[in-house]
C-alpha cells in the first residue's frame, strides 16, 4: 500500500495538561501521528499539538481545566477530575467526528473507549483501530460509591464495549491482551505495543543537574539521593504512599515529585503532617532539559499506580538508564526475565514495603548503580519500539484492515 494514498485521523483524549506532567495518553497518540505522517500519511490529530512534518494537520483543541483547584477533600477533587476528563473527551469526540466528515479518512486511530464507540456509530463503515492505554477493572481502587460508579462505567461498560467494536485493538502490553482474550476477542484483532518515547516530548540533553538548578531559581533540586516519580497528580498514582515511605525510610533518601493536578495541595499538606516536608520536593512547570537531568541524576525512579497500561514515564525512565521500581495491580507480566533495572510489583504496596525498597537503592555502592543504569539502557534498546519499528507495525495494521 502507498502511504501517500492514506488519509489517517487521530484522536486524542484532550486530557487536562499539568505541564510536565501532561496526559501520557496524548503524548503517545501525537507521537504515534507525527511518526506516520513522517512515513508519507496524510494524518489529520485532533488535540493539542504543533505540527513537526508537512503531512501533518492539527486540528487544535485544548483540555479544558477543572477551574479553581480546590483545597477541600481528595475525594471530591478526584471526582471532579474524572467529570472534567470526561468532558474533554466527549469535545475531542465531536470533534473528530467533524472532522471526520470533512476529511474522509480511510482509517480512524482512537484514544479513548467513548470516542471508538461514539465514531463507529458515526460513521460505521470507516476501520478504527482503537489504542487503549489502561486495563480493565479500574474501579477496583476507588473511594466512595459516585467515583467507583464513574470507573465502573467507563472501564468495565465502556471499555468492553470500544473493544467489541473496533475493527482492530493495540494494547499497551501482554496483560491488558490476555484480559481481551478472556473476553472472547479475536487475536487476530490485538496487537501489543509498548508506547514509543515521544520523538519531540524530550531532548538528548545530559546537561548536569547542578548546572540547571543553579540557572533555575524556581526549582530547588537535592544535590544527594533521591527517587524520583512524575504524573499527574489526580489519585490513580499513589503518590501519597510514596510521601509515607520516605517518612518510614531509615536512610535519608529525599523524593522528588514533578507533576500538578487537582491533589496537589494535599500532597503538600500530607508531608507536612508525616513531618518529611524538607526532605520531599514538588515540582511544577519543569522544563524538559531539567527532567532530563533529574532521570540521569536520581537513584530510582518509582511509580505506584492503581491502574496504568505501560505509562510513558517507566519508558522514559527506563530510557535514560535509571533502575525503575513500578508496583500495580494490573503491571504488565512481560517483565519477567527482564534482570534486575525493573522491579514489577502486581500488588498495590504498603508505604512500609516501599520504604525498604527506597532504603535498599539508598545504600547500593556506586559500582552497583552504574551496573543497573547499564542494564535499564540496555533493557528499553531490547524491548521498547524504535520508530521504525513502530511505524512498520502499524503499518502493518493499516493494510491488514
Amino acid at each position: 500500500m502507498d502511504p501517500s494514498s492514506m488519509r489517517l485521523l487521530v484522536i486524542s483524549r484532550c486530557s487536562n495538561s499539568f505541564s510536565s506532567s501532561r496526559g501520557g495518553a496524548d503524548v503517545v497518540a501525537l507521537s504515534t501521528a507525527t511518526l506516520l505522517s513522517r512515513r508519507g500519511i496524510n494524518t489529520w490529530y485532533v488535540g493539542e499539538g504543533t505540527s513537526q512534518s508537512y503531512n501533518l494537520h492539527i486540528v487544535p483543541l485544548s483540555g479544558r481545566g477543572m477551574g479553581v483547584r480546590s483545597r477541600g477533600n481528595p475525594r471530591v477533587d478526584a471526582l471532579r477530575y474524572l467529570v472534567s476528563e470526561l468532558r474533554n473527551v466527549i469535545r475531542a469526540t465531536f470533534r473528530g467526528a467533524q472532522t471526520l466528515d470533512q476529511v474522509l479518512p480511510n482509517v480512524v486511530l482512537s484514544n479513548h473507549s467513548i470516542s471508538t464507540i461514539v465514531l463507529r456509530i458515526w460513521s460505521p463503515k470507516v476501520p478504527i483501530v482503537y489504542r487503549m492505554h489502561d486495563g480493565i477493572h479500574a474501579q477496583r481502587f476507588s473511594k466512595g460509591f459516585l467515583e467507583w460508579t464513574a470507573r465502573f462505567l467507563m472501564s468495565e461498560v465502556l471499555e468492553r464495549l470500544a473493544t467489541k467494536v473496533a475493527t482492530h485493538i493495540v494494547t499497551p502490553n501482554g496483560r491488558v491482551t490476555a484480559e481481551l482474550l478472556t473476553l472472547g476477542r479475536s487475536p487476530s484483532r490485538i496487537t501489543t505495543l509498548y508506547p514509543l518515547l515521544a520523538p519531540t516530548t524530550r531532548s538528548s540533553s545530559q546537561s548536569s543537574l547542578e548546572h540547571i538548578a543553579e540557572s533555575s531559581e524556581d526549582f530547588a533540586v537535592p544535590r544527594d539521593q533521591f527517587v524520583l516519580s512524575v504524573g499527574q497528580q489526580t489519585g490513580r498514582k499513589r503518590f501519597d504512599l510514596l510521601i509515607r515511605a520516605v517518612s518510614g525510610s531509615t536512610e535519608p533518601i529525599r523524593l522528588v515529585l514533578v507533576g500538578d493536578g487537582p491533589l496537589h495541595r494535599h500532597y503538600e499538606q500530607l508531608a507536612i503532617n508525616e513531618r518529611v516536608r524538607d526532605r520531599v520536593t514538588f515540582l511544577t512547570n519543569v522544563p524538559d532539559a531539567l527532567l532530563d537531568s533529574l532521570y540521569h541524576s536520581c537513584s530510582l525512579f518509582a511509580l505506584v499506580s492503581e491502574n496504568e497500561g505501560f505509562p510513558v514515564t517507566v519508558v522514559e525512565a527506563l530510557s535514560h538508564g535509571c533502575p525503575t521500581y513500578f508496583a500495580c495491580p494490573n503491571s504488565p507480566n512481560d517483565f519477567s526475565d527482564s534482570g534486575p533495572a525493573i522491579r514489577i510489583e502486581s500488588t498495590l504496596p504498603s508505604d512500609r514495603e516501599i520504604a525498604a525498597v527506597f532504603d535498599e537503592y539508598a545504600r547500593m555502592s556506586g559500582p552497583r548503580r552504574k551496573e543497573l543504569r547499564a542494564s535499564a539502557l540496555a533493557l528499553a534498546e531490547s524491548v521498547f519500539p524504535d520508530p521504525a519499528r513502530l511505524t512498520e507495525t502499524f503499518l502493518s495494521i493499516l493494510e491488514r484492515i
